[in-house]
């Protein structure tokens, strides 16, 4: 398997684990009525992720 394949391979295991993670967290807090809890995570996730996001648009227009 050439290197370039393997990573995708990989990125789309990683993928996967966070996102049966995440609905096994969802799920945990749900059912402990946790709701408020849950919410403020989700929210910081979001920060992080749109973080992300944005890096990624800076360096693809700072390759154009």
């Amino acid at each position: 398997m050439n290197p370039e394949a393997r990573s995708q391979d990989e990125a789309t295991q990683h993928d996967g684990i966070i996102r049966k993670h995440l609905g096994e967290l969802v799920t945990s807090l749900i059912n402990s009525g946790q709701h408020q809890r849950l919410h403020a995570m989700l929210m910081e996730h979001r920060a992080f992720i749109d973080d992300i996001i944005q890096l990624i648009e800076n360096n693809s227009q700072e390759s154009q």
